[in-house]
């Protein structure tokens, strides 16, 4: 084993708890489509943000037996990515793919059924965003091997980059139909193995875990490099644009988010809401647009307000997506409190 393959964070920091609530916070604003422009921005950077946020924490100390490691990630990512893929598709049959927003869905029933146990994210029309939690499984089982077979993160990240790039020059047309998510997980590998990095060799990076204005900075500019050089992106179908660009502008968004993120953990502390939303990414996550639905439905039938009305503007589409978060956070504490076992929290 690589002579600093161990050294990962021990214990809760309270930055990453921020980090996550802002990135789990972007995803359901992002859902909302309220903005072209706001989507391009937050699709730039959010699925880099979790990933990285991911390797860092992954640690082979707590981790020593690959099995081990499978075993424990199944139940903790693909036991509640089944369980709320199934939920989820028993209100679309029964009810979202006549109304709403899904009313023109056009597959077969079996389809979005089957798409859940190959993991093909262009058919999970019942909760699309449950793509992430099955690609995010298939990327930490990859890098748990590779990483063991190559030794050096580096290599790793080396690697994952020249597959990306062959991968997306040759195979685009069908990255996207690879079972279990790999063609996303593909491309969110770099951005796992960065952090992961980051994470063991802290002492290469002093200036990372402290605000830092030129790093803050440095990121703004690798950002905004890569969005505007770049057309929109579309992780969960394999659509990138620019590959380099959109690279460059995922790490610039990590390292954005990061700051920021420290930022409000020295402002305001790792209060007992920011812990519990950190806990609650996944289901958040998987609740969401069920959420979206029934505060639709209710707004239309009970209040007469047309749905589109909430997501009408960037300031409706914000104050929809903060009522959505905040109901969202509901059943994640329901689970938490009475169904611990679906989710492996202990």
């Amino acid at each position: 084993m690589a002579r600093r393959m161990d050294d990962a964070p021990q214990g809760r920091i309270p930055w990453v708890d921020y980090y996550k609530g802002i990135a789990i916070f972007s995803v359901v604003w992002l859902h909302v489509h309220s903005s072209e422009v706001l989507d391009w921005c937050i699709n730039a950077y959010v699925i880099p943000v979790f990933l990285a946020c991911s390797g860092f924490l992954f640690s082979y100390r707590r981790n020593p037996s690959f099995s081990g490691f499978l075993r424990k990630r199944f139940r903790q990512l693909v036991v509640p990515y089944l369980w709320i893929n199934l939920l989820a598709y028993a209100a679309w049959f029964l009810a979202l793919r006549h109304y709403g927003d899904n009313a023109l869905d056009s597959l077969a029933w079996y389809k979005p059924l089957a798409a859940i146990f190959i993991g093909w994210p262009r058919w999970l029309v019942q909760d699309v965003p449950l793509w992430a939690i099955m690609a995010f499984f298939s990327v930490e089982i990859v890098y748990y091997v590779l990483r063991r077979a190559v030794r050096s993160g580096f290599a790793v990240i080396a690697l994952s980059l020249v597959v990306c790039w062959v991968a997306y020059r040759f195979a685009r047309g069908w990255l996207e139909w690879l079972p279990f998510c790999l063609g996303p997980a593909l491309f969110g590998l770099p951005f796992y193995a960065l952090g992961h990095v980051v994470a063991e060799r802290r002492a290469m990076f002093p200036g990372a875990f402290r605000l830092n204005a030129p790093l803050a900075l440095a990121g703004l500019a690798l950002f905004l490099c890569g969005l505007l050089n770049n057309s929109p992106v579309a992780f969960y179908v394999c659509e990138f644009g620019n590959p380099v660009f959109f690279l460059i502008g995922g790490v610039g968004g990590v390292i954005l988010v990061e700051q920021l993120s420290l930022l409000l953990a020295r402002r305001f502390g790792d209060t007992p809401f920011v812990v519990f939303v950190s806990k609650s990414t996944m289901l958040v996550c998987g609740f969401h647009l069920l959420v979206f639905a029934a505060v639709k439905g209710v707004a239309l039938f009970v209040f007469g307000i047309p749905p589109g009305l909430l997501s009408a503007n960037v300031f409706n589409g914000l104050l929809f997506a903060v009522v959505a978060f905040g109901l969202s956070l509901v059943p994640a504490y329901i689970v938490f409190r009475y169904f611990n076992f679906l989710v492996d929290k202990r």
